[in-house]
C-alpha cells in the first residue's frame, strides 16, 4: 500500500495536472530520424527532431543567442532519445552557478519545464567550458529526470565551489533519477566540489539519484551533495559512494533570504565514504529519518558553528554501520553541545564504532537519546573527554533509559546488505514514533528501531520508479513512500 508521512509542512500531489497547450519536444541525434536545429518549435515532432537539448533548453543552438519564443516552455516535457550529448555553454570561464543548459524560460507551480531521458541519456560538457552541466539557475520549476552526467569523460569540467549538477536561486526543481559519476578535483586554493550542490533555493527534490566519485583535495567539502542556504527541500532514495562526505548541509550565509532550514533526508543509503555520512554544519529543523550509513568515518558528524545556532533536528530510525576499528562514531559532535532540542531515537548503531555518541569534552546538553540499539560496543559514550559504560549513559546520563529502553543486543539483521530485522530482533518495537512515520496520526505509538518500520521500504534506489510514479508536490514528494 502507499501510506502518507504525516511529517511537518506536508504538500500532497501525486502529479502535475495536464497544461492545456504544453508541448512534448522531441531531441535525437541518434541519425534516425534526421534531426535539425532549425526546425521550428512549432514543427518539432518525434519525426522531426532536435538535434540538441540546448536547442530546447534555449530556443536556438547558441546559448549565446537565446529565443524565449522557440524553448521549452512552462508545461512542456523535453523527451531526450538515448544517446551522448556534448553541450556547448556560455561559460568558458569558471561561473559556479552558471549552469550550461539553463533552460531561458522558467516554469511555474503545477507547470513545470521537463527535460526527460527515454532510455540512457549521457551529458557531457564540451571542451574549454566551465561549471555544471545541468540543473536550473534563476529558473523556477525545472525537471531534469533520468539523465547520466560523467565528469571522467567529459572534456569540459565543472570548477571550484560547484559540481556537475546545481540548482540555484530556484523554487521547485527536481532532480529525478539522475547518475552523477565525478572525478578527482585539485582546486587551487582548495575548495568545493559536489556532486549536486544546491543553494539560496527552496522546495527542491532530489529523488532516486546515484552519485560517486565525488572527491577533491578539500576533504568533507568534496560532498555527494551540499546544501546552501536551502529550504523546506526534500533529499531521499539517493545511493552517494565514494565520496569524502555523503550530505553536507553546510552554509547559512544568507539567513535573512535564505535561511537554511526545515529539509528532510530519508531513505538514502550511503556507503563507503571516506569520511561522514552526514556532516551537519547548519541544519534547523532537519528530519533525517531512515537512512542506511555503512563504513563511513562517523555516521553524522555535528561540525562547529552548527552547534551554536541550530535547533529542532530529529535523527530517526537509521541504521549506522561500521566494520572498521577506526572509525570514530556514530554521532561526533566537533565542537560544543549546546543544540537546541535535538532528538536521537529509534537508531541502530552496529559494529566497530569506537562509541556511538561522541561529544568529546562537552557534556551532552538538549539532547534526547532514545530507544537506540548499540552493539558492538564497550562504551557506548563520550562525555566531558571521557568514554562511558551503558549503565553511565542511562543512569548519570539519563539517556536511553524510557520505556522501552535502549538496549546493547544484537538486532539480528536478516542480512548486512538491507540491514533488516529479523522476526525474532529484540529492536522490534524497541522505538517511539515520535515523526509519525507510519502516518497514523500518533507520535507515541511504538515502532521497530532502524530503518524499516514495516520492512518493505525502499532504501536507496527505487529501481521501478519511472516518470509515471514521480511525484510532482513542491515540498514532499507526496508525503509518499512505498509500503
Amino acid at each position: 500500500m502507499i501510506r502518507a508521512v504525516t511529517g511537518f509542512m506536508l504538500g500532497v500531489c501525486l502529479a502535475w495536472p495536464t497544461v492545456v497547450g504544453a508541448a512534448t519536444l522531441y531531441v535525437n541525434n541518434s541519425g534516425s530520424p534526421a534531426c535539425d536545429n532549425t526546425t521550428a518549435k512549432a514543427s518539432n515532432s518525434a519525426a522531426s527532431p532536435w538535434c540538441a537539448i540546448g536547442r530546447a533548453a534555449w530556443g536556438s543552438a547558441d546559448p549565446a543567442s537565446t529565443n524565449a519564443g522557440e524553448a521549452a516552455a512552462a508545461g512542456d516535457t523535453v523527451l531526450v532519445t538515448a544517446g551522448t550529448y556534448t553541450t556547448t555553454s556560455v561559460h568558458t570561464v569558471c561561473d559556479r552557478w552558471g549552469v550550461a543548459l539553463n533552460p531561458v524560460n522558467t516554469g511555474s507551480s503545477g507547470n513545470p519545464i521537463t527535460f526527460r531521458a527515454v532510455g540512457t541519456v549521457t551529458v557531457l560538457l564540451g571542451s574549454g567550458y566551465r561549471g555544471p552541466t545541468i540543473g536550473a539557475h534563476a529558473r523556477d520549476y525545472i525537471v531534469w529526470d533520468g539523465f547520466a552526467i560523467n565528469e571522467s569523460l567529459a572534456v569540459g569540467q565543472s570548477c571550484p565551489d560547484t559540481g556537475p549538477v546545481v540548482f540555484a536561486g530556484t523554487t521547485g526543481s527536481q532532480g529525478l533519477r539522475l547518475t552523477i559519476v565525478g572525478s578527482y578535483h585539485e582546486n587551487t586554493p582548495p575548495d568545493n566540489y559536489n556532486g549536486i550542490r544546491l543553494e539560496s533555493s527552496s522546495n527542491v527534490l532530489i529523488q532516486n539519484t546515484s552519485i560517486s566519485d565525488i572527491t577533491c583535495n578539500y576533504a568533507s567539502n568534496c560532498a555527494g551533495i551540499m546544501l546552501f542556504g536551502v529550504q523546506n527541500s526534500i533529499i531521499e532514495h539517493t545511493d552517494i559512494t565514494r565520496c569524502y562526505t555523503g550530505i553536507f548541509v553546510k552554509g547559512n550565509e544568507d539567513p535573512v533570504n535564505y535561511p537554511q532550514r526545515n529539509n528532510i533526508f530519508r531513505f538514502n543509503r550511503i556507503h563507503g565514504v571516506t569520511g561522514n555520512g552526514f556532516n551537519l554544519r547548519h541544519a534547523m529543523g532537519s528530519q533525517i529519518y531512515q537512512n542506511i550509513v555503512s563504513d563511513a568515518l562517523n555516521g553524522v558528524l555535528f561540525y562547529n558553528e552548527a552547534l551554536l545556532s541550530e535547533d529542532d533536528i530529529t535523527i530517526q530510525n537509521n541504521v549506522f554501520v561500521s566494520t572498521n576499528q577506526t572509525d570514530d562514531a556514530g554521532i561526533l559532535f566537533n565542537g560544543t553541545s549546546n543544540i537546541v532540542n535535538l532528538r536521537i531515537f529509534n537508531n541502530i548503531f552496529y559494529g566497530s564504532w569506537q562509541t556511538g555518541a561522541n561529544y568529546g569534552a562537552n557534556a551532552v546538553g538538549d539532547s534526547t537519546w532514545e530507544h537506540n540499539v548499540y552493539y558492538g560496543y564497550n562504551n557506548v559514550a563520550r562525555t566531558s573527554s571521557t568514554y562511558r559504560t551503558f549503565a553511565y549513559w542511562q543512569g548519570t546520563e539519563g539517556q536511553d533509559s524510557a520505556s522501552p529502553a535502549g538496549i546493547t543486543s544484537d538486532p539480528l539483521f536478516v542480512d548486512t546488505t538491507d540491514y533488516k530485522l529479523s522476526g525474532s530482533s529484540p529492536a522490534r518495537n524497541l522505538g517511539v514514533d515520535i515523526l509519525d512515520l507510519d502516518g497514523d496520526s500518533s507520535t507515541v505509538d511504538l515502532v521497530h528501531a532502524g530503518a524499516y518500520l514495516t520492512g518493505n521500504e525502499v532504501i536507496g534506489i527505487m529501481q521501478t520508479v519511472g516518470p509515471a510514479t514521480v511525484y510532482g508536490s513542491t515540498r514532499f514528494t507526496g508525503g509518499l513512500r512505498i509500503q
